[in-house]
């Protein structure tokens, strides 16, 4: 899967949920090393 595919995927699930722990397991989960603010 395309990293833009996994951080659409990862955003449309935190926004569905508001769900700030999952998002920054899911980034590490991916070793995302940057935070988007």
């Amino acid at each position: 899967m395309a990293q833009v595919a996994i951080f659409k995927e990862i955003f449309d699930q935190v926004r569905k949920d508001l769900d700030c722990e999952l998002f920054y397991s899911e980034l590490k989960r991916h070793n995302v090393s940057h935070y988007i603010y």
